[in-house]
This record gives C-alpha cells, structure tokens and sequence, in this order.
C-alpha cells in the first residue's frame, strides 16, 4: 500500500547512510530476526541473495519511487519511499559484506 509522498523522498537517506554504514558502532540485532543456528545450504542462500537483488532491480526500474510505502516501518523512523527503502537495502548489505569481510579477515589470522 503507497500514498503521494508529502516531503522530500529521499529525506533519511543521510541518517541511513550514518547509521548503516559507521562501521565503528555495534549493533545487537533483535531476537525475532537472528537467523536460527543451523546448516546453511550455500547454493540455497546464494540463490535467495539473487533473488532479492532481483527483486530490487525489478522495483527500482518499476515503481515510482517517490510514493511512500505505508505496510511497514523501520524503528525510530516514519514510513519510508520506496527510494528509502531500496537505499535501506543497500547499505544495510553494506554493512553486512564489510561484516563478514571483517570475519574472514581474523579467521584468517589465525
């Protein structure tokens, strides 16, 4: 569900960027979205990953992304436009890759 957006739609993309990708402050994600602990398929996921930048791609060429997107909020945050939400996207993945390049790196040391 989407409405005209009544302000600027890329207004949290700043405050996104500052959040996601200050790689020096540590976030404890909420227990209702830590993936459970379990064997991962890794074709499975890579397959999943594919599939969302598809979808992405799919909504960024689609979508007029000025409408605000009304079914979901971030916290701290009022409804995000659908170009928040795709800027959400790709820094929120920003900060998972240099995360798990962070991993590699000390498993490597060792």
């Amino acid at each position: 569900k989407t409405e005209k957006t009544t302000r600027e739609p890329d207004e949290n993309v700043k405050t996104l960027d500052s959040i996601f990708l200050d790689f020096t402050t540590k976030y404890q994600s909420p227990e209702n979205i830590k993936p459970p602990d379990i064997e991962y398929e890794k074709s499975t996921l890579l397959a999943s990953i594919k599939k969302i930048e598809n979808d992405l791609f799919e909504a960024a060429e689609t979508y007029d992304l000025t409408l605000t997107c009304l079914d979901s909020k971030v916290p701290g945050f009022d409804f995000f436009t659908i170009y928040e939400w795709l800027h959400f996207a790709i820094v929120h993945t920003k900060r998972h890759t240099h995360q798990l390049k962070s991993i590699y790196e000390h498993i490597k040391k060792q």
